[in-house]
């Protein structure tokens, strides 16, 4: 019998017991053994790679203040605290840039980052745009990194620039879904259990 191994990826970090997205968390997931950790990109208003989920600071800051109204210097000024779930143990902890998280992980070859591109930033800025500032800001270490995206013609743009390893986020497991993964060749396929068909034999194979 053929033995599969299994990856812990680390999403957002250890959001669980620290503020997702930050240096802190994706600190502690390291610190925790896992070498594989998921994150997201926002565009701040200066079009500087942002490690944030939402668009705006509402939930983990707080501020109901649209991240693409704010400078790279002005998002870093805010704090991560995500009271709701922490109070105020977290308080000193702001939102970092994309290259903060590089230069985090310097010489540490053994991690890969999984950069999910958000799609509020691909519409507002535009694929190109919004994929020279994430593959920019990853400078020497953009072999330790994997974009992936909801955004299928987002995926398509980073193939046709020659970007070599991009995930789908699938919001759908179909046969239509399944024809564009054949078209696309992602080196990952991303979906929620819950969308994943109960019988096994049914899931594609590779």
């Amino acid at each position: 019998m053929n033995k599969k191994s299994l990856d812990v990826v680390a999403h957002r970090g250890f959001a669980e017991k620290y503020p997702e997205n930050t240096l802190l968390s994706i600190q502690k997931a390291w610190e925790c053994g896992v070498r594989i950790i998921e994150f997201d990109i926002q565009l701040s208003k200066d079009g500087v790679a942002m490690v944030i989920h939402d668009d705006n600071l509402s939930r983990t800051s707080g501020e109901n203040e649209s991240v693409f109204n704010l400078t790279a210097q002005q998002l870093q000024g805010f704090h991560v605290d995500y009271a709701e779930l922490f109070g105020d143990q977290f308080n000193s902890e702001t939102i970092p840039r994309l290259s903060d998280f590089i230069h985090w992980m310097g010489d540490k070859s053994d991690v890969t980052f999984l950069v999910e591109v958000k799609e509020e930033s691909i519409e507002y800025f535009g694929a190109e745009k919004t994929a020279s500032e994430v593959i920019n800001a990853m400078g020497d270490n953009r072999s330790q990194c994997t974009i992936i995206s909801y955004d299928l013609n987002f995926l398509k743009y980073l193939r046709r620039i020659g970007w070599q390893s991009i995930g789908w986020v699938l919001r759908g497991y179909n046969d239509d879904v399944k024809q564009q993964i054949d078209e696309l060749q992602p080196e990952f396929v991303i979906c929620n259990v819950n969308r994943l068909p109960e019988n096994n034999e049914a899931l594609w194979q590779g």
